[in-house]
């Protein structure tokens, strides 16, 4: 079974390099397959951070909620 970690972000610039750094870390000793940070409009860079850290990005374009960044 592989295991994908999605997270789903809004405006976590101060906070989105821990979470990009745990996800890629579970990636990289096998505990997870894959980790992708959905990003959910942010306004404040928050999907370039995690782009400059090495993370897979989906970006919603706008502010649509948690429920839908696992859409």
């Amino acid at each position: 079974m592989k295991i994908i970690l999605i997270s789903p972000a809004y405006n976590e610039k101060k906070t989105v390099g821990i979470i990009v750094e745990s996800g890629l870390e579970l990636v990289k000793c096998g505990q997870i397959h894959n980790f992708v940070l959905v990003d959910d409009g942010s306004t404040d860079g928050t999907a370039q951070i995690a782009l400059n850290m090495g993370a897979k990005v989906i970006s919603m374009g706008k502010n649509s909620g948690k429920g839908a960044a696992f859409l």
